[in-house]
């Protein structure tokens, strides 16, 4: 048998479509299709939450700004006089044949939406993952995105837009959601941006992709274009799921890839991308343990021996996958699951600090205080975050 590339496709992105090919020989794709291309975006069935293992992130005075699961951040800017008030957390509904979605709850609707409001469902990318679609020059390649939404409010309209990470340019749209409380799969492709600045090498933001449950009239602009400006979606957006308590928005099977056409969603395997999620995120504790849970004596160890005076000692661990860069490092103690301590081995927690080395291994922290005894270990749990 004898493989050929095309000549018109560039070298990466032959390699990369040969890749996904030889994966999509193992997954559901079928003779005539086009091959599944790789997919952009970590985690995009949410099955993988490190930081909060399913519990719910939730806004404060209309406000929120973290991770609801890995790889998904949750924005939302509420002013009215009554704010919103809005839950996100991973949930165990999910299309046919997959275990999870993200679901965004409004505990308390907002008075009124203003122009500067929003509710949006974030996702960074890294710069260099980009780098085949060549944005921002003359050549600037097809992308296509797809993704299954479900709304509480039948007949919503909700957008999404690609956005450079500077937020200097745009491709806002909306699209409806005929029914409500039934997954819609939605798709569809478009030419990358060939004006602006784009980062795509390195490790720092390449670009947001954004799902937007709500915007108000300063994030809307022209729909399908590419915008100078920081646009989430367009006039056509219903909102009303902000402004309506008990109102929910769902999201799963996301995916963004470099492509002419959509072609078919294809899950890795879960250590695959738990992997990739690594990268950005990484705990000592088991999957399915909140950091900051208390275990006893059970956590990780990392043994320092040491004398009976005061002094100060220090220990370090290795990262099971390289960060994307040097990363925020907390300690917890394993006995009591408080952060910025570690478990002496004797009878209390002391008061330990954090320092990262490198991308694939830190110094995990230092700890000054008289051991009750020569030969006892420091005990330590950690999580660190590189992420966009």
């Amino acid at each position: 048998m004898r493989i050929f590339v095309r000549p018109a496709l560039r070298r990466g992105a032959a390699f990369a479509l040969a890749a996904a090919a030889c994966v999509a020989l193992t997954g559901a794709y079928m003779p005539g299709e086009p091959p599944p291309r790789p997919n952009l975006l970590i985690n995009p069935t949410a099955a993988i939450d490190q930081a909060n293992e399913g519990n719910a992130i939730t806004s404060s005075a209309g406000v929120l700004n973290a991770y609801a699961v890995d790889g998904f951040r949750v924005w939302l800017n509420s002013t009215a006089a009554t704010k919103a008030v809005v839950s996100c957390q991973r949930t165990s509904d999910a299309p046919a044949g997959y275990t999870y979605s993200l679901k965004c709850a409004v505990t308390t609707g907002a008075s009124s939406v203003g122009a500067g409001d929003y509710l949006a469902i974030a996702i960074p990318i890294e710069a260099a993952t980009l780098q085949d679609a060549l944005l921002g020059t003359a050549g600037a390649q097809s992308l296509c995105r797809q993704w299954q939404v479900k709304s509480s409010i039948a007949s919503y309209t909700y957008g999404w837009a690609l956005q450079n990470f500077a937020q200097t340019r745009s491709l806002p749209n909306a699209e409806a959601i005929a029914s409500a409380a039934a997954w819609t799969p939605v798709s569809s492709c478009f030419t990358g941006d060939t004006a602006g600045t784009w980062v795509t090498s390195g490790n720092a933001g390449g670009a947001y992709l954004i799902v937007t449950v709500a915007a108000g009239s300063t994030y809307q602009g022209a729909a399908g274009s590419w915008t100078g400006a920081n646009d989430y979606g367009t006039s056509a957006l219903t909102n009303s799921i902000l402004t309506t308590t008990g109102a929910t928005f769902e999201i799963a099977n996301a995916k963004l890839e470099v492509s002419p056409v959509v072609t078919p969603f294809l899950q890795l395997l879960a250590q695959q991308e738990l992997a990739r999620c690594q990268r950005y995120y990484e705990k000592s504790y088991d999957l399915g343990v909140l950091p900051g849970t208390a275990l006893g004596r059970t956590g990780q160890e990392f043994f320092g021996y040491w004398g009976a005076s005061t002094a100060t000692y220090s220990f370090g661990v290795r990262y099971k996958t390289p960060k994307r860069a040097a990363p925020v490092v907390t300690l917890y103690s394993p006995t009591t699951g408080s952060s910025g301590a570690v478990d002496n081995g004797a009878t209390a927690d002391v008061t330990a600090s954090a320092a990262q080395i490198g991308l694939e291994g830190f110094q995990a922290g230092t700890v000054s205080f008289t051991p009750s005894g020569i030969g006892n270990g420091l005990r330590i749990q950690w999580t660190a975050d590189s992420r966009l």
